[in-house]
């Protein structure tokens, strides 16, 4: 029997087996390996932009020059060393600008492809001195005083007298290098201003305001003590009596009043310090004057100008005429005064204070235009 059952479950494994879909074994003895697939070929994205070529273009000067294309600069160059840049066809906006003088040219060139250009700058055709501006007729000094026989009167006259005229012209404000305030060096042109040869005295004060608030009493010393806003409405009061109106100096006019007249060498000849002042103010005028004929502009007290404070101003200050920047919370102090060292008296050195800050050292100068 058991034999039987043996045979009967060999009988029953071979016919499943039978059963079954056998597949066929290769044989690869012989047989080559088959080439690996190729991946999927990558298909460009749909583009109807094709590389241009650019072109060449070499800039030549006759005179130094700094130069902007399309909004981006390319730095300085001279006269004797034209700069070639590649652009692309079609317009460029150029702008040109001779950093000492600050004239400006600007153009648009059309630029072909597959061809070269030279394209000149020059300078020198617009380089020329300023025609004398027409205007309506200027009252002269002397007859702008609108009351007569007053005090008040005679003290504006007096005032208008001393003022120094300085005429048009262009100059670099500011340092290459310095405290980060004064840099950089930037071209201003101003126009013909006249600014006062002495700074606004107690007594020239007191017989306009009715008071002094200075802290050394002393007739013929610069009045000090004075906030901005006070010194504003001097400035006011001075309007009411004459034609011709007074302001407070630009720091540009400042400054330029100083580089004209020349930094001060022998300090104790020419400006009341720390070192000659005896820590207190001193008559105006006692000093010699500077080259423009200004008692003063260093020393004795430091000057309010018209100007709000800003310490990266001069990375943006306009050409003509500049006047500060529209608002802000401190304003311009220069010249230093009777309290400082000699470190203290450098034509672009820039100081400031609060407008409703008072203080022995500070007090004020009158200009006009």
């Amino acid at each position: 029997m058991f034999k039987t059952t043996l045979t009967i479950l060999i009988l029953f494994v071979s016919g499943s087996l039978l059963c079954q879909e056998v597949t066929p074994v290769k044989d690869t003895r012989n047989s080559k390996p088959s080439p690996a697939p190729k991946p999927p070929a990558k298909i460009p994205p749909a583009t109807n932009k094709q590389r241009i070529p650019l072109v060449n273009v070499r800039f030549v000067v006759d005179t130094l020059c700094a130069l902007k294309i399309n909004g981006s600069s390319y730095g300085e160059f001279g006269s004797g060393t034209p700069k070639v840049v590649a652009l692309k066809p079609g317009p460029n906006y150029i702008e040109a600008v001779q950093p000492i003088t600050g004239h400006l040219i600007s153009d648009t060139i059309f630029l072909k492809p597959k061809q070269d250009y030279v394209h000149r700058i020059a300078f020198r055709v617009i380089m020329k001195p300023d025609p004398k501006p027409v205007g309506p007729k200027v009252v002269p000094i002397r007859e702008a005083v609108t009351e007569d026989g007053t005090e008040a009167a005679k003290i504006v006259k007096e005032m208008l007298a001393n003022m120094i005229e300085v005429p048009l012209d262009s100059f670099a404000m500011g340092e290459d290098k310095g405290p980060p305030d004064v840099v950089p060096a930037h071209p201003v042109k101003l126009s013909t201003f006249y600014i006062n040869k002495y700074e606004v005295t107690q007594r020239q004060w007191e017989l306009l305001m009715g008071s002094n608030p200075s802290e050394n009493k002393c007739p013929e010393c610069p009045v000090e003590n004075i906030t901005h806003d006070d010194a504003t409405q001097f400035v006011n009061r001075v309007n009411t009596i004459t034609k011709r109106k007074v302001r407070l100096p630009t720091e540009a006019e400042w400054e330029y009043a100083a580089r004209k007249g020349g930094t001060p060498v022998d300090l104790k000849s020419t400006v009341w310090y720390n070192d000659n002042a005896k820590r207190k103010t001193q008559p105006v005028g006692k000093l010699a004057p500077n080259a423009l004929g200004i008692y003063d502009l260093f020393g004795n007290v430091a000057e309010w100008c018209r100007d709000w404070y800003d310490p990266a101003y001069y990375k943006s200050s306009a050409y003509v005429n500049p006047f500060g920047p529209q608002d802000g919370r401190e304003k311009v102090v220069r010249g230093g005064s009777f309290a400082d060292g000699k470190s203290a008296f450098h034509p672009a050195s820039r100081q400031r204070q609060s407008w409703f800050w008072k203080s022995k050292a500070i007090g004020m100068r009158l200009a006009l235009d």
